[in-house]
């Protein structure tokens, strides 16, 4: 984060945003990674803590139990398949996306699987970036 080389990589195509597994490299502590330049072929790395990113958008939501998100409401976010379901609120854009506020790494391209309280799908999409 600090914009400090620490290391060379395989190329920023073979990482993932929130990646900590794999990296090539020990660290001594856990480290994540937290953004990748395909352009610059960089990949930064960095302590959960310094994720600031705290919500994402799915563009063109995929609804499967309601027909449209009419208002704000809590639900349940999953965005890797392993993942236990966390609590999250999401809201309604006028162009017909749907914020999604989270409180977990993310990637744009990922697929995000909204929950309701009884554990059923309400809708899912892909991240936008």
């Amino acid at each position: 984060m600090t914009g400090q080389v620490i290391g060379r990589h395989r190329g920023a195509l073979c990482y993932t945003i929130g990646q900590r597994r794999g990296l090539g490299m020990g660290f001594g502590r856990r480290v994540y990674v937290l953004d990748i330049d395909m352009r610059a072929n960089t990949v930064t790395v960095g302590d959960r803590s310094q994720w600031l990113r705290r919500d994402f958008y799915i563009r063109r939501p995929n609804y499967m139990k309601i027909a449209a998100l009419e208002q704000a409401m809590e639900a349940e976010c999953k965005v890797r398949y392993r993942q236990e379901r966390q609590p999250v609120r999401i809201m309604p854009c006028d162009n017909g996306a749907v914020r999604v506020e989270f409180d977990g790494m993310f990637a744009p391209g990922q697929m995000a699987v909204i929950y309701d309280a009884d554990g059923a799908i309400l809708l899912a999409g892909v991240i936008d970036g």
